[in-house]
């Protein structure tokens, strides 16, 4: 039911705003925490996928029995990819990103990917739950022998670890490169650069038409 004192409740002071999850990749919130630490891995370590012989990530209960279970291609492929740590761990370390098209299917079953997750392993542990909702421990062990472990209590784009905003821009321009160009790349940069100031906007109608037609289309065709 709707409480409008506690709606308005330190009005001007608190804002709700910030308590909102930002998602950094196209996949549940709760596979970014695994996807992040792999890319930074990868940033830091420079490894392949050759490279690796074995993941291992652990992960509070709750995440588990939503994303960590075996991954498993079913009726709908991208959302078991969009749901399964495997899946994206698997991912970022092959392509070395995540983005919309990673989740399509021709790319969700391609035999690297299911080579890869068979490397990974996840497994819940409950003594997690003190670090928080999103932590998660990763160790990554190398055909050389040696091992990284990396350590995260609070996943990408929630409230503690807010996005940066690169971070919200390049989410902007996957989603206008996986839209098939219906947003021009010079439309899509004035957006950026429009909302960037967006305070200073006298008419934020200004935005409409370049979210409406790609530079070329006619007025009235879209």
């Amino acid at each position: 039911m709707f409480n409008g004192e506690e709606a308005t409740a330190d009005l001007g002071s608190r804002y709700d705003l910030t308590r909102l999850v930002f998602k950094k990749y196209p996949s549940c919130a709760l596979t970014a925490g695994s996807t992040d630490t792999m890319l930074r891995l990868i940033r830091e370590e420079d490894i392949t996928p050759e490279d690796v012989e074995r993941i291992d990530v652990t992960v509070p209960p709750y995440t588990h029995k939503l994303v960590g279970h075996a991954f498993e291609v079913g009726e709908n492929p991208k959302v078991n990819a969009q749901f399964n740590i495997r899946y994206c761990v698997a991912n970022a370390l092959l392509r070395k990103s995540s983005r919309l098209f990673h989740f399509e299917e021709d790319q969700i079953k391609d035999p690297r990917i299911a080579a890869l997750t068979k490397k990974i392993n996840v497994t819940a542990d409950k003594a997690l739950e003190a670090r928080g909702h999103t932590p998660l421990d990763m160790r990554v062990k190398m055909r050389s022998g040696r091992e990284f472990v990396r350590k995260l209590d609070i996943a990408p784009g929630f409230p503690g670890n807010a996005l940066t905003q690169h971070d919200h821009e390049q989410r902007f321009r996957d989603c206008v490169d996986f839209g098939g160009k219906l947003i021009s790349g010079k439309n899509a940069e004035s957006i950026v650069a429009l909302v960037d100031e967006i305070e200073k906007i006298e008419d934020i109608r200004m935005l409409i038409p370049l979210l409406l037609r790609q530079e070329g289309i006619q007025e009235g065709t879209v």
